[in-house]
Protein backbone atom coordinates (compact mmCIF):
# COMPACT_ATOMS: atom_id res chain seq x y z
CA UNK A 1 0.00 0.00 0.00
CA UNK A 2 1.04 3.44 -0.67
CA UNK A 3 0.94 5.98 1.48
CA UNK A 4 1.12 9.72 0.19
CA UNK A 5 1.71 13.11 1.08
CA UNK A 6 -1.16 14.86 -1.56
CA UNK A 7 -0.08 18.46 -2.32
CA UNK A 8 -3.19 20.66 -3.46
CA UNK A 9 -2.24 24.17 -5.04
CA UNK A 10 -4.09 26.94 -3.94
CA UNK A 11 -4.69 29.46 -6.65
CA UNK A 12 -3.91 32.97 -4.66
CA UNK A 13 -7.07 34.39 -6.18
CA UNK A 14 -9.12 31.78 -4.61
CA UNK A 15 -8.65 34.28 -1.42
CA UNK A 16 -10.66 37.65 -1.17
CA UNK A 17 -9.53 40.76 0.69
CA UNK A 18 -12.50 41.45 2.13
CA UNK A 19 -12.64 42.30 6.06
CA UNK A 20 -15.66 40.69 7.57
CA UNK A 21 -16.25 41.33 11.50
CA UNK A 22 -17.33 38.52 13.45
CA UNK A 23 -17.64 38.41 17.39
CA UNK A 24 -15.31 35.75 18.32
CA UNK A 25 -16.51 35.55 21.51
CA UNK A 26 -19.72 33.63 19.97
CA UNK A 27 -17.88 30.64 18.85
CA UNK A 28 -17.57 28.01 21.76
CA UNK A 29 -16.12 24.57 21.85
CA UNK A 30 -17.81 21.86 23.12
CA UNK A 31 -16.45 18.61 24.70
CA UNK A 32 -18.52 15.59 25.08
CA UNK A 33 -18.62 12.65 26.73
CA UNK A 34 -18.27 10.42 23.86
CA UNK A 35 -14.70 12.27 23.09
CA UNK A 36 -16.61 14.62 20.25
CA UNK A 37 -15.58 18.15 20.07
CA UNK A 38 -18.03 20.82 18.90
CA UNK A 39 -16.87 24.65 17.62
CA UNK A 40 -20.15 26.53 17.23
CA UNK A 41 -21.56 29.74 17.40
CA UNK A 42 -23.85 30.46 20.56
CA UNK A 43 -26.65 30.71 18.61
CA UNK A 44 -26.69 27.79 16.12
CA UNK A 45 -28.61 24.50 17.51
CA UNK A 46 -27.15 21.47 17.23
CA UNK A 47 -29.55 18.68 16.36
CA UNK A 48 -27.14 15.64 16.72
CA UNK A 49 -27.47 14.26 19.98
CA UNK A 50 -23.61 13.62 20.93
CA UNK A 51 -24.19 12.53 24.73
CA UNK A 52 -23.35 14.47 28.13
CA UNK A 53 -21.39 17.82 27.60
CA UNK A 54 -18.16 17.92 30.24
CA UNK A 55 -16.72 20.96 29.40
CA UNK A 56 -17.42 24.24 27.29
CA UNK A 57 -13.88 26.55 26.22
CA UNK A 58 -12.71 29.82 24.30
CA UNK A 59 -11.73 28.60 20.90
CA UNK A 60 -9.93 32.30 20.15
CA UNK A 61 -6.66 30.97 20.23
CA UNK A 62 -6.56 27.53 20.86
CA UNK A 63 -8.65 24.29 20.68
CA UNK A 64 -9.03 23.96 24.90
CA UNK A 65 -7.67 27.48 25.72
CA UNK A 66 -4.13 25.67 26.88
CA UNK A 67 -6.16 22.75 28.54
CA UNK A 68 -4.76 19.45 26.92
CA UNK A 69 -7.56 17.39 27.53
CA UNK A 70 -6.95 13.20 25.88
CA UNK A 71 -10.35 12.33 25.51
CA UNK A 72 -11.17 14.41 22.39
CA UNK A 73 -11.42 12.17 19.43
CA UNK A 74 -13.13 13.87 17.03
CA UNK A 75 -13.59 17.59 15.89
CA UNK A 76 -16.46 18.92 14.34
CA UNK A 77 -16.55 22.33 13.20
CA UNK A 78 -20.63 23.65 12.63
CA UNK A 79 -19.55 27.35 12.06
CA UNK A 80 -17.54 29.72 11.04
CA UNK A 81 -14.88 31.25 13.32
CA UNK A 82 -12.24 33.55 13.39
CA UNK A 83 -9.09 32.34 15.55
CA UNK A 84 -6.32 35.35 16.71
CA UNK A 85 -3.39 32.97 16.91
CA UNK A 86 -3.21 29.41 15.55
CA UNK A 87 0.11 28.31 17.40
CA UNK A 88 0.03 24.95 18.54
CA UNK A 89 -3.81 25.12 18.24
CA UNK A 90 -4.80 21.38 17.61
CA UNK A 91 -1.73 20.14 19.52
CA UNK A 92 -0.98 17.43 22.36
CA UNK A 93 -4.72 15.91 21.25
CA UNK A 94 -3.02 12.27 21.15
CA UNK A 95 -6.55 10.15 20.95
CA UNK A 96 -7.58 12.60 17.78
CA UNK A 97 -8.42 11.29 15.15
CA UNK A 98 -10.46 12.88 12.82
CA UNK A 99 -11.35 17.32 12.19
CA UNK A 100 -13.73 17.92 9.83
CA UNK A 101 -15.10 21.60 8.78
CA UNK A 102 -11.30 22.96 8.80
CA UNK A 103 -12.85 25.06 5.99
CA UNK A 104 -14.40 27.26 8.41
CA UNK A 105 -11.79 28.02 10.47
CA UNK A 106 -11.18 31.20 8.98
CA UNK A 107 -7.23 32.62 9.06
CA UNK A 108 -6.87 35.56 6.91
CA UNK A 109 -4.15 37.70 8.42
CA UNK A 110 -2.84 34.79 11.11
CA UNK A 111 1.68 34.00 10.63
CA UNK A 112 2.02 31.32 12.17
CA UNK A 113 0.62 27.68 12.07
CA UNK A 114 3.86 26.88 14.51
CA UNK A 115 2.45 23.59 16.07
CA UNK A 116 -0.47 23.78 14.83
CA UNK A 117 -1.14 19.79 14.96
CA UNK A 118 2.04 18.58 17.28
CA UNK A 119 1.91 15.40 19.02
CA UNK A 120 -1.32 14.37 17.63
CA UNK A 121 -0.25 10.87 17.52
CA UNK A 122 -3.56 9.22 15.94
CA UNK A 123 -4.45 11.87 13.40
CA UNK A 124 -3.74 10.04 10.05
CA UNK A 125 -5.27 13.15 7.65
CA UNK A 126 -5.23 16.19 7.56
CA UNK A 127 -7.19 18.56 4.51
CA UNK A 128 -5.94 22.18 5.56
CA UNK A 129 -6.36 23.29 1.61
CA UNK A 130 -9.15 25.42 2.86
CA UNK A 131 -7.33 27.23 5.09
CA UNK A 132 -6.19 31.09 4.10
CA UNK A 133 -2.29 30.73 4.17
CA UNK A 134 -1.48 33.81 2.54
CA UNK A 135 0.11 35.13 5.10
CA UNK A 136 1.46 32.37 7.09
CA UNK A 137 5.33 32.85 7.44
CA UNK A 138 5.89 29.85 10.24
CA UNK A 139 5.17 26.15 9.84
CA UNK A 140 7.83 24.73 11.57
CA UNK A 141 6.77 21.99 13.90
CA UNK A 142 3.07 21.81 12.68
CA UNK A 143 3.20 18.25 12.27
CA UNK A 144 5.79 17.44 14.64
CA UNK A 145 5.35 13.83 15.82
CA UNK A 146 1.98 13.45 14.52
CA UNK A 147 3.26 9.76 14.26
CA UNK A 148 0.07 8.16 12.81
CA UNK A 149 -0.02 10.72 9.68
CA UNK A 150 -0.48 9.32 6.39
CA UNK A 151 -1.75 11.88 4.35
CA UNK A 152 -1.81 15.91 4.54
CA UNK A 153 -3.58 18.15 1.64
CA UNK A 154 -1.90 21.60 1.49
CA UNK A 155 -2.09 24.68 -0.80
CA UNK A 156 0.71 26.50 -1.39
CA UNK A 157 2.54 28.52 1.22
CA UNK A 158 3.30 31.54 -0.94
CA UNK A 159 4.87 33.81 1.97
CA UNK A 160 6.37 30.63 3.84
CA UNK A 161 10.29 31.05 5.68
CA UNK A 162 10.52 28.53 8.00
CA UNK A 163 9.36 25.09 8.14
CA UNK A 164 11.98 23.21 10.36
CA UNK A 165 10.92 19.94 11.66
CA UNK A 166 7.55 20.37 10.01
CA UNK A 167 7.01 17.07 9.72
CA UNK A 168 9.69 15.76 12.09
CA UNK A 169 8.77 11.88 13.90
CA UNK A 170 5.85 11.36 10.94
CA UNK A 171 7.60 8.11 9.75
CA UNK A 172 4.11 7.12 7.91
CA UNK A 173 4.69 9.36 5.34
CA UNK A 174 6.64 7.54 2.59
CA UNK A 175 6.15 10.10 -0.39
CA UNK A 176 7.76 13.45 0.55
CA UNK A 177 7.80 16.74 -1.06
CA UNK A 178 8.52 20.20 -0.28
CA UNK A 179 7.48 22.15 -3.31
CA UNK A 180 4.37 23.52 -1.14
CA UNK A 181 7.02 25.92 -0.10
CA UNK A 182 9.21 28.48 -1.45
CA UNK A 183 12.88 27.65 -2.60
CA UNK A 184 13.68 30.14 0.06
CA UNK A 185 11.78 28.91 2.84
CA UNK A 186 14.20 27.90 6.00
CA UNK A 187 13.55 24.06 6.28
CA UNK A 188 16.43 22.09 8.50
CA UNK A 189 14.85 18.91 9.39
CA UNK A 190 11.64 19.38 7.89
CA UNK A 191 11.17 15.24 7.80
CA UNK A 192 13.48 14.40 10.88
CA UNK A 193 16.94 12.87 11.11
CA UNK A 194 17.66 9.29 9.83
CA UNK A 195 17.63 7.60 12.85
CA UNK A 196 14.17 8.02 13.17
CA UNK A 197 12.90 6.20 10.74
CA UNK A 198 12.19 9.58 8.34
CA UNK A 199 14.49 10.99 5.54
CA UNK A 200 16.90 13.72 5.80
CA UNK A 201 16.28 16.80 3.85
CA UNK A 202 18.82 16.08 1.13
CA UNK A 203 17.08 12.80 0.67
CA UNK A 204 13.62 14.13 -0.12
CA UNK A 205 11.75 12.49 -2.82
CA UNK A 206 10.27 15.78 -4.80
CA UNK A 207 8.40 14.48 -7.12
CA UNK A 208 5.76 17.22 -6.92
CA UNK A 209 2.44 17.25 -8.90
CA UNK A 210 1.40 19.90 -7.15
CA UNK A 211 -0.19 21.66 -10.27
CA UNK A 212 -2.60 18.57 -10.65
CA UNK A 213 -3.54 18.38 -7.62
CA UNK A 214 -2.03 14.47 -6.47
CA UNK A 215 1.08 13.25 -5.21
CA UNK A 216 1.08 9.42 -5.41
Amino acid sequence: MVLMLTLTTIPLHAFTNEVVTVDTDTARGILYDNGEYVIKNDTTEDVVIRGEVIGEYDVSSSLTNGITNPSIKRVIILDDFYPTDCTWYFADAENLEEITGLNLMHTDGITSFEGMFSNDKSLAFVDISGLNTDSVLNVGNMFYNCTSLTSVTIGYLSSGQSADMMFYGCAALINRDTSFLPSSAYMVDIYGPAESGVLLNDEVDITSQAEEGTLN
